[in-house]
């Protein structure tokens, strides 16, 4: 029995040991571009060298509304990583006047399917 609880308590240490922090001190812009396309819409978009990368473009949905508190911007968008336990991640995402809105996968797996 007392083996059984030393086993338990060394697999527990292992568990919650910290884990070792990346250094991201070497990571590198690979490509990058944005461009503001007239007043009203926008893009951008980069790579580093540790192949994270992102995207998003958005827009006015309402330019013609002369009150510019009012206007309201809809965005469309991902990024992706690699976690530290080497499990790549992606996210997706729209967000407008109705919220936020992901969509995430781990390791390619749907992990939040959208509310109906």
């Amino acid at each position: 029995m007392r083996a059984v609880i030393i086993l338990f308590a060394l697999m527990g240490l292992a568990i919650a040991a910290p884990k070792p922090q990346q250094d991201y001190s070497q990571v590198q812009i690979v490509t990058s571009s944005a461009e503001v396309l007239a007043p009203e819409s926008y893009h951008y978009n980069y790579q580093l060298s540790d192949q994270s990368e992102a995207r998003q473009s958005g827009m006015i949905v309402n330019p013609q509304e002369p009150d510019q508190e009012k206007r309201s911007l809809a965005v469309q968008g991902e990024y992706s990583y690699t976690g530290t336990d080497g499990i790549p991640v992606r996210v997706t995402y729209t967000a407008d006047e109705n919220g936020y809105h992901p969509m995430v996968y781990i390791n390619g797996v749907l992990q939040n399917p959208p509310q109906k």
